[in-house]
Protein backbone atom coordinates (compact mmCIF):
# COMPACT_ATOMS: atom_id res chain seq x y z
CA UNK A 1 0.00 0.00 0.00
CA UNK A 2 2.80 2.38 0.93
CA UNK A 3 4.62 1.50 -2.26
CA UNK A 4 1.54 2.26 -4.33
CA UNK A 5 1.14 5.64 -2.63
CA UNK A 6 4.78 6.49 -3.34
CA UNK A 7 4.42 5.49 -6.99
CA UNK A 8 1.22 7.53 -7.25
CA UNK A 9 2.93 10.62 -5.79
CA UNK A 10 5.93 10.17 -8.11
CA UNK A 11 3.59 9.92 -11.07
CA UNK A 12 1.83 13.09 -10.02
CA UNK A 13 5.19 14.85 -9.69
CA UNK A 14 6.18 13.71 -13.19
CA UNK A 15 2.91 15.00 -14.59
CA UNK A 16 3.39 18.35 -12.84
CA UNK A 17 6.99 18.59 -14.08
CA UNK A 18 5.83 17.81 -17.61
CA UNK A 19 3.24 20.58 -17.62
CA UNK A 20 5.64 23.04 -15.99
CA UNK A 21 8.29 22.28 -18.63
CA UNK A 22 5.71 22.49 -21.40
CA UNK A 23 4.44 25.84 -20.11
CA UNK A 24 8.01 27.12 -19.83
CA UNK A 25 8.75 25.97 -23.36
CA UNK A 26 5.63 27.69 -24.69
CA UNK A 27 6.55 30.94 -22.91
CA UNK A 28 10.12 30.74 -24.23
CA UNK A 29 8.93 30.11 -27.79
CA UNK A 30 6.41 32.94 -27.54
CA UNK A 31 9.03 35.40 -26.30
CA UNK A 32 11.53 34.18 -28.91
CA UNK A 33 8.97 34.63 -31.68
CA UNK A 34 8.09 38.10 -30.39
CA UNK A 35 11.77 39.06 -30.30
CA UNK A 36 12.35 37.63 -33.77
CA UNK A 37 9.43 39.55 -35.26
CA UNK A 38 10.45 42.72 -33.42
CA UNK A 39 13.99 42.53 -34.79
CA UNK A 40 12.86 41.46 -38.26
CA UNK A 41 10.40 44.35 -38.58
CA UNK A 42 12.84 46.99 -37.37
CA UNK A 43 13.80 49.44 -40.12
CA UNK A 44 17.24 49.76 -38.54
CA UNK A 45 18.16 46.39 -40.01
CA UNK A 46 18.15 47.95 -43.48
CA UNK A 47 18.69 51.66 -42.74
CA UNK A 48 21.93 52.80 -44.32
CA UNK A 49 22.54 56.10 -42.47
CA UNK A 50 21.00 56.85 -39.10
CA UNK A 51 21.00 60.29 -37.45
CA UNK A 52 20.20 60.64 -33.75
CA UNK A 53 19.82 63.63 -31.43
CA UNK A 54 21.43 63.43 -27.98
CA UNK A 55 20.57 65.90 -25.20
CA UNK A 56 22.15 65.91 -21.74
CA UNK A 57 20.88 67.25 -18.44
CA UNK A 58 22.78 70.53 -18.94
CA UNK A 59 20.92 71.19 -22.20
CA UNK A 60 23.89 70.46 -24.48
CA UNK A 61 22.91 68.74 -27.73
CA UNK A 62 24.86 66.37 -29.95
CA UNK A 63 24.16 64.78 -33.29
CA UNK A 64 25.31 61.19 -33.87
CA UNK A 65 25.34 59.95 -37.46
CA UNK A 66 26.45 56.44 -38.41
CA UNK A 67 26.64 54.48 -41.63
CA UNK A 68 28.46 51.20 -42.16
CA UNK A 69 31.70 51.28 -40.16
CA UNK A 70 31.84 55.07 -40.05
CA UNK A 71 30.30 57.52 -37.59
CA UNK A 72 30.55 61.12 -36.51
CA UNK A 73 29.55 62.93 -33.32
CA UNK A 74 28.83 66.64 -33.72
CA UNK A 75 28.25 69.14 -30.93
CA UNK A 76 25.32 71.40 -31.81
CA UNK A 77 25.42 75.16 -31.22
CA UNK A 78 23.31 76.65 -28.44
CA UNK A 79 19.89 77.95 -29.38
CA UNK A 80 19.30 75.63 -32.31
CA UNK A 81 15.56 74.89 -32.51
CA UNK A 82 15.61 71.56 -34.30
CA UNK A 83 18.16 69.82 -36.47
CA UNK A 84 15.47 68.37 -38.68
CA UNK A 85 13.48 71.59 -39.00
CA UNK A 86 16.23 74.21 -39.28
CA UNK A 87 19.04 72.26 -40.92
CA UNK A 88 17.04 69.77 -43.00
CA UNK A 89 18.63 66.63 -41.56
CA UNK A 90 16.31 63.64 -41.01
CA UNK A 91 16.35 62.24 -37.48
CA UNK A 92 15.52 58.66 -36.55
CA UNK A 93 15.48 58.92 -32.77
CA UNK A 94 16.38 61.05 -29.77
CA UNK A 95 17.97 60.39 -26.39
CA UNK A 96 17.87 62.34 -23.12
CA UNK A 97 20.84 61.58 -20.88
CA UNK A 98 20.38 62.35 -17.14
CA UNK A 99 23.92 63.68 -16.71
CA UNK A 100 26.38 66.07 -18.32
CA UNK A 101 28.03 64.60 -21.41
CA UNK A 102 31.77 64.85 -22.01
CA UNK A 103 33.28 63.42 -25.18
CA UNK A 104 36.84 62.17 -24.78
CA UNK A 105 38.86 62.33 -28.03
CA UNK A 106 39.60 58.82 -29.23
CA UNK A 107 36.66 57.39 -27.26
CA UNK A 108 33.87 58.39 -29.67
CA UNK A 109 32.95 54.75 -30.42
CA UNK A 110 32.57 54.00 -26.71
CA UNK A 111 30.39 57.10 -26.37
CA UNK A 112 28.04 55.87 -29.11
CA UNK A 113 27.93 52.30 -27.76
CA UNK A 114 27.14 53.59 -24.28
CA UNK A 115 24.22 55.67 -25.56
CA UNK A 116 22.43 52.65 -27.03
CA UNK A 117 23.42 50.36 -24.15
CA UNK A 118 22.05 52.64 -21.43
CA UNK A 119 18.88 53.33 -23.41
CA UNK A 120 18.32 49.58 -23.83
CA UNK A 121 18.40 49.17 -20.04
CA UNK A 122 16.17 52.25 -19.64
CA UNK A 123 18.82 54.32 -17.91
CA UNK A 124 18.17 57.09 -20.42
CA UNK A 125 14.98 58.25 -22.11
CA UNK A 126 14.56 57.53 -25.81
CA UNK A 127 11.92 57.43 -28.54
CA UNK A 128 13.15 54.02 -29.75
CA UNK A 129 12.09 50.55 -28.65
CA UNK A 130 14.40 47.81 -27.37
CA UNK A 131 14.48 45.95 -30.68
CA UNK A 132 15.75 49.07 -32.44
CA UNK A 133 18.26 49.72 -29.67
CA UNK A 134 19.62 46.17 -29.79
CA UNK A 135 20.23 46.47 -33.54
CA UNK A 136 21.85 49.90 -33.16
CA UNK A 137 24.10 48.63 -30.38
CA UNK A 138 25.41 45.78 -32.53
CA UNK A 139 25.78 48.12 -35.51
CA UNK A 140 27.84 50.42 -33.31
CA UNK A 141 29.96 47.51 -32.09
CA UNK A 142 31.35 46.97 -35.62
CA UNK A 143 32.31 50.62 -36.12
CA UNK A 144 35.94 51.16 -37.07
CA UNK A 145 37.44 53.34 -34.26
CA UNK A 146 39.67 54.99 -36.86
CA UNK A 147 36.59 56.11 -38.81
CA UNK A 148 34.67 57.54 -35.85
CA UNK A 149 35.25 61.25 -35.23
CA UNK A 150 33.74 64.24 -33.49
CA UNK A 151 33.64 68.00 -33.92
CA UNK A 152 31.39 71.04 -34.03
CA UNK A 153 28.31 71.22 -36.25
CA UNK A 154 28.38 73.52 -39.30
CA UNK A 155 25.61 74.24 -41.78
CA UNK A 156 27.88 73.35 -44.70
CA UNK A 157 28.31 69.72 -43.61
CA UNK A 158 25.38 68.43 -45.64
CA UNK A 159 27.42 65.80 -47.49
CA UNK A 160 28.08 64.06 -44.19
CA UNK A 161 24.44 63.03 -43.91
CA UNK A 162 23.88 61.48 -47.34
CA UNK A 163 22.29 58.02 -47.23
CA UNK A 164 24.21 55.77 -49.64
CA UNK A 165 21.27 53.45 -50.41
CA UNK A 166 18.87 56.36 -50.90
CA UNK A 167 21.28 58.01 -53.31
CA UNK A 168 22.04 54.79 -55.22
CA UNK A 169 18.36 53.87 -55.61
CA UNK A 170 17.60 57.40 -56.88
CA UNK A 171 13.86 56.75 -56.96
CA UNK A 172 11.95 59.73 -58.46
CA UNK A 173 9.92 61.41 -55.70
CA UNK A 174 7.30 64.15 -55.91
CA UNK A 175 6.45 66.38 -52.93
CA UNK A 176 3.01 68.01 -52.83
CA UNK A 177 1.91 70.72 -50.42
CA UNK A 178 -1.74 70.22 -49.50
CA UNK A 179 -1.70 73.07 -46.95
CA UNK A 180 -1.93 76.86 -47.10
CA UNK A 181 1.64 77.24 -45.83
CA UNK A 182 3.89 78.54 -48.59
CA UNK A 183 7.26 76.84 -49.02
CA UNK A 184 6.34 73.76 -46.97
CA UNK A 185 6.91 71.37 -49.89
CA UNK A 186 10.23 73.04 -50.77
CA UNK A 187 11.59 72.66 -47.23
CA UNK A 188 10.53 69.02 -47.15
CA UNK A 189 12.12 68.41 -50.55
CA UNK A 190 15.35 69.97 -49.25
CA UNK A 191 15.39 67.48 -46.38
CA UNK A 192 14.95 64.53 -48.75
CA UNK A 193 17.63 65.83 -51.12
CA UNK A 194 20.06 66.53 -48.30
CA UNK A 195 19.70 62.89 -47.28
CA UNK A 196 20.52 61.72 -50.82
CA UNK A 197 16.99 61.35 -52.18
CA UNK A 198 15.91 62.36 -55.69
CA UNK A 199 13.04 64.86 -55.77
CA UNK A 200 11.88 65.54 -59.34
CA UNK A 201 8.69 67.52 -58.69
CA UNK A 202 7.52 70.06 -56.10
CA UNK A 203 3.94 71.33 -56.35
CA UNK A 204 1.07 72.86 -54.42
CA UNK A 205 -2.15 70.86 -54.46
CA UNK A 206 -5.44 72.73 -54.83
CA UNK A 207 -7.38 70.22 -52.73
CA UNK A 208 -6.26 70.67 -49.13
CA UNK A 209 -5.71 67.67 -46.85
CA UNK A 210 -5.26 67.14 -43.15
CA UNK A 211 -3.13 64.04 -42.99
CA UNK A 212 0.17 63.04 -44.56
CA UNK A 213 0.04 60.44 -47.33
CA UNK A 214 2.70 58.57 -49.31
CA UNK A 215 1.44 57.27 -52.66
CA UNK A 216 3.32 54.43 -54.34
CA UNK A 217 2.60 54.46 -58.07
CA UNK A 218 2.42 51.52 -60.44
CA UNK A 219 1.95 48.77 -57.82
CA UNK A 220 5.69 48.28 -57.60
CA UNK A 221 7.34 46.24 -54.88
CA UNK A 222 8.28 48.01 -51.68
CA UNK A 223 11.62 49.74 -52.04
CA UNK A 224 14.15 51.38 -49.76
CA UNK A 225 13.06 54.93 -50.60
CA UNK A 226 9.43 54.18 -49.73
CA UNK A 227 10.39 52.62 -46.39
CA UNK A 228 12.74 55.53 -45.66
CA UNK A 229 9.99 58.08 -46.32
CA UNK A 230 7.56 56.20 -44.08
CA UNK A 231 10.12 56.09 -41.26
CA UNK A 232 11.04 59.78 -41.52
CA UNK A 233 7.57 61.26 -42.06
CA UNK A 234 5.35 58.63 -40.42
CA UNK A 235 2.69 58.90 -43.14
CA UNK A 236 0.20 56.24 -44.18
CA UNK A 237 0.86 54.53 -47.51
CA UNK A 238 -1.54 54.25 -50.42
CA UNK A 239 -1.00 52.05 -53.48
CA UNK A 240 -1.90 53.40 -56.90
CA UNK A 241 -2.10 51.21 -59.99
CA UNK A 242 -1.83 54.27 -62.23
CA UNK A 243 1.39 55.96 -63.28
CA UNK A 244 2.44 59.54 -62.57
CA UNK A 245 4.91 60.25 -65.33
CA UNK A 246 8.41 59.51 -64.13
CA UNK A 247 7.38 59.87 -60.47
CA UNK A 248 7.29 56.59 -58.55
CA UNK A 249 6.48 57.91 -55.07
CA UNK A 250 4.46 60.99 -54.11
CA UNK A 251 4.60 62.55 -50.65
CA UNK A 252 1.47 64.61 -49.88
CA UNK A 253 1.84 66.95 -46.89
CA UNK A 254 -1.35 67.84 -45.01
CA UNK A 255 -2.30 70.41 -42.38
CA UNK A 256 -2.09 68.01 -39.43
CA UNK A 257 1.45 67.07 -40.41
CA UNK A 258 2.43 70.74 -40.69
CA UNK A 259 1.17 71.34 -37.14
CA UNK A 260 3.34 68.46 -35.95
CA UNK A 261 6.58 69.76 -37.47
CA UNK A 262 5.99 73.54 -37.38
CA UNK A 263 8.36 75.49 -35.08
Amino acid sequence: MLRKNIEKKNKQKRVIRFWVLLLGLLIFCSLSLKAYLGLKNSFFLVLSRGNFLIKDVAGSEFLVSLEGKEAIVLELPEGIVSVQKSNFIPLFGDFKIPRTVFIVPGKEKSFILNIFWEAFWKRTTTSLNRYDLAILFFRSAVLDPGKVSWGGFRSDQGELFKDVLLREEALPVAVMNATDHSGFAQKTADLIRNAGGRVVRITDQEEKKNDCVIISHGNKEENYTLRWLVKVFGCRVEKSSGTEGRVEVTLVLGEDYWKKVAP
